[in-house]
């Protein structure tokens, strides 16, 4: 990405709090951590690091999308790990004529269902997965940052909560 990685300075104890700071630089982009020592510090500037590549990264995959099959970008994002895995339902109606229609759900944990209906079975898996690609991409470029990271210790996942901020 040709972003620089490195800490700007640590001090032993910031007099009015009695905790340790720690920072990190990546650009122009600096984080802070605190910590009760030096490590504990560290690991805070460095969670903060992380989410801001995390986020940089989700951001980017979603401005760069493919929307003219978007049954396989779906597929995409899942294999990049960026969205879990999309399950498809389909159902075979009848209209008055007695022609076949299908009808698809497009089912991503955690969202809504997004359903269409069309005489291809093709098209309507396609249909079905355009609603939610938009959905999930288009207000999330500028809800990335209330985003919800995991970060991981020895093998434990946790959530990392900064109320909004990078």
């Amino acid at each position: 990405m040709g972003i620089g990685f490195g800490g700007f300075g640590s001090t032993s104890k910031n007099p009015k709090t009695g905790k340790h700071e720690y920072g990190i630089q990546i650009g122009e982009n600096k984080f802070t951590g605190t910590g009760d020592g030096i490590a504990q510090a560290k690991l805070n500037a460095e969670q903060k690091a992380y989410q801001f590549l995390i986020q940089e990264e989700i951001k980017r995959q979603f401005q760069n999308l493919d929307y003219s099959n978007p049954a396989s970008t779906l597929h995409e994002l899942f294999h990049k790990k960026v969205i879990m895995e999309v399950r498809y339902e389909f159902n075979e109606y009848h209209d008055e004529n007695g022609n076949p229609i299908w009808n698809c759900k497009a089912i991503l944990e955690g969202y809504e269902i997004f359903e269409a209906d069309n005489a291809s079975k093709k098209q309507v898996k396609q249909d079905a997965s355009f609603k939610l690609l938009k959905f999930i991409a288009e207000p999330k470029i500028e809800q990335i940052e209330k985003w919800e990271i995991p970060t991981f210790y020895h093998g434990m996942a946790r959530v990392c909560h900064d109320e909004g901020k990078i």
